[in-house]
C-alpha cells in the first residue's frame, strides 16, 4: 500500500467543526478496517472504539475552535484514561494505535527529504559489500540521471566499457578462424590424495570421489554387524549415539501409541488406558499452569483495573486481617459473595492493610496458595 493511500485513509481522524459523520458509510468502514490491519488490531474492536470516541472529539471541536485536531483527540483520550471507571467503559487501546500512526505519519514536500528517501530506497543497507566509490556513483545516478541526456550517457558508458573489458564479440558474417580445429578435451582424470584442485570442476569431482571411496570402505554395513534378536548395546559397531537414537524412537512410538488409544483409533489394555488418563491429567495441569503464567505476565505488562480484580476474587474464600475488619470491608465482601475463613491455610484471597507487608507467616502461606490480592 502506497504512502499516499495510507495518508488518505488516516484522514478519518481529521475533525471538522459542525460536520456530520455517517458512521455506517461503507467508505468509512473500509478505511477503519484497513487502518486496523496496518496497526495489527482487530477491525471490529477498532471500529467500535472509533465510533464511541469520535463523536466526543467532534463535540469538543465545536466548543474549542482553533485548538487543532491532534489536541482535540489528546484531550478526549486524557480525560477518558484519567479515571479507571471511564477507561473501562470507553476502551481506547485499539484506536490509540491508529492515532499514533496518524500523529507520526506524513508526507514531506521538502526536495531534500525526498532525495534522501529516494536514495535510501535505491541504495539500501543490504549492499554491504559495495565500496564507497560505488555507493557514491549509484547515488549520483539515482538523483542526477534525470537531469542529463540518457543517449549521451549511454555512448560514454559504452566507451568506458570497451576500454575496461574490450569490445563485445559479435558472430559476424565471416566463419570462425578456428573452424575445423579440434578442441582440447578437458582433463577429467581423478586427482590423487594430496593433489590440489585448480578449478571448480576438479574440486567437485575430488569431493565426489572421496565420498564414493568412504562408502565403499564401509561395505560391511550395520546389518552384518548386528545379530537379529540380540541386545544391540553389546554388539560390534554400536555407539552411544545409536543408543540415544533407539531411545528416542521408542519414546516416539510410545507417545504415538498413547495418542492412538486416547483418540479411540486402537484398543489398549488397562495399563495403557491408565497411562492415557495420567497423561491427560498432566496435560491439563500444564495448560492451567500456562494460563496462570499468562495471566500474571499480562498483569505485569498492562496492570489490572479495580473491576477486573473484583471479578477475579468474587466468590473466593478470603482471609481478612483483624485490623481492617471494619463494617465497610465486611459489607463489600458480602456484596461480592466472598466467604471469610478463620485460617489462612484455607483461603484463596488474602486482604491485608498494607499491600506487600503481610508478615512472614502469611507470606509463606500465600507462596503455597499462589493467589494473592
Amino acid at each position: 500500500m502506497g504512502k499516499f493511500h495510507i495518508t488518505q485513509k488516516l484522514s478519518v481522524f481529521d475533525v471538522k467543526a459542525g460536520a456530520r459523520v455517517d458512521y455506517s458509510s461503507p467508505q468509512l468502514l473500509t478505511y477503519l478496517k484497513e487502518i486496523a490491519e496496518i496497526c495489527g488490531q482487530d477491525p471490529d474492536t477498532f471500529t467500535a472504539q472509533f465510533q464511541d470516541i469520535h463523536p466526543r472529539v467532534c463535540s469538543l471541536a465545536e466548543t474549542a475552535a482553533g485548538d487543532g485536531n491532534k489536541n482535540y483527540w489528546k484531550s478526549i483520550l486524557d480525560k477518558i484514561r484519567s479515571h479507571n471507571q471511564s477507561a473501562a467503559n470507553h476502551p481506547s487501546d485499539a484506536v490509540l494505535e491508529g492515532l499514533i500512526l496518524w500523529f507520526i505519519f506524513g508526507l514531506s514536500s521538502s526536495g531534500v527529504e525526498q532525495f534522501f528517501s529516494k536514495t535510501g530506497w535505491g541504495f539500501n543497507v543490504r549492499r554491504h559489500s559495495a565500496s564507497p566509490g560505488t555507493e557514491e556513483f549509484v547515488v549520483k545516478a539515482l538523483t542526477d540521471l534525470r537531469l542529463h541526456n540518457i543517449e549521451k550517457i549511454i555512448k560514454i558508458a559504452q566507451k568506458v566499457w570497451s576500454c575496461c573489458y574490450g569490445h563485445a564479440r559479435g558472430s559476424g558474417d565471416k566463419p570462425r578462424i578456428s573452424k575445423g580445429v579440434r578442441k582440447l578435451k578437458r582433463d577429467l582424470s581423478t586427482l590423487e590424495g594430496g593433489m590440489m584442485a585448480h578449478t571448480e570442476g576438479e574440486f567437485i569431482r575430488k569431493r565426489r570421489r572421496a565420498a564414493a571411496d568412504a562408502a565403499a570402505s564401509s561395505s560391511q554395513g550395520y546389518e552384518t554387524l548386528l545379530e537379529i534378536g540380540a541386545d544391540p548395546a553389546g554388539q560390534s559397531g554400536w555407539s552411544d549415539q545409536h543408543t540415544k537414537e533407539l531411545d528416542f524412537q521408542r519414546q516416539k512410538l510410545k507417545a504415538r501409541t498413547l495418542q492412538a488409544v486416547a483418540e479411540g483409533v486402537m484398543d489398549g489394555g488397562d495399563a495403557l488406558k491408565t497411562e492415557v488418563k495420567q497423561l491427560r491429567g498432566k496435560r491439563i495441569k500444564e495448560q492451567r499452569a500456562r494460563e496462570r503464567k499468562t495471566g500474571r505476565d499480562n498483569m505485569k505488562l498492562k496492570g489490572s483495573t479495580a473491576a477486573e480484580t473484583l471479578a477475579r476474587i468474587a466468590g473466593k474464600n478470603t482471609y481478612l486481617e483483624d485490623d481492617i475488619a471494619g463494617k465497610d470491608v465486611l459489607d463489600a465482601m458480602d456484596r461480592f459473595r466472598m466467604k471469610r475463613v478463620a485460617s489462612a491455610c484455607n483461603a484463596d484471597v488474602f486482604v491485608v492493610g498494607v499491600p506487600g507487608d503481610n508478615g512472614q507467616r502469611l507470606a509463606l502461606v500465600t507462596c503455597h496458595r499462589i493467589r494473592l490480592a
